[in-house]
């Protein structure tokens, strides 16, 4: 008889052990609903995103992309000057007596006498 007393009371406080754990709190209900309330929120903002991605997909495909800026063209490039290359802004010395003047590759240059003879 103890072990049939045992069982019924076992039984017994393991289903107010339940009935207590299937019990929500009160203030349950006010999570779920703001939670509830946020995801609605976030689903809404996700499908107005996808609908103008759909747009821009549609668009693109029909011919009409996105504006894109083209790349800046580079400025001409000039070549450095060079003290062997003479450039026409240089200034030349016009020719003095005994001085003889010369060309070579298309450079015009002139030979000096060190000494008079």
């Amino acid at each position: 008889m103890t072990h049939v007393r045992c069982i019924i009371a076992a039984a017994l406080l393991s289903s107010v052990v339940a009935t207590v754990v299937r019990a929500a709190p009160a203030t349950q209900p006010a999570d779920l609903e703001k939670e509830n309330a946020a995801l609605k929120e976030r689903i809404e903002k996700l499908e107005a995103r996808v609908k103008t991605l759909e747009r821009q997909l549609r668009d693109a495909r029909a011919g009409r992309g996105p504006f894109i800026l083209p790349a800046p063209t580079p400025a001409p490039r000039r070549a450095p000057e060079s003290p062997f290359m003479p450039s026409p802004r240089m200034w030349t010395p016009a020719p003095r007596e005994g001085w003889v003047e010369r060309e070579i590759n298309g450079i015009r240059f002139f030979l000096v006498p060190l000494k008079d003879q």
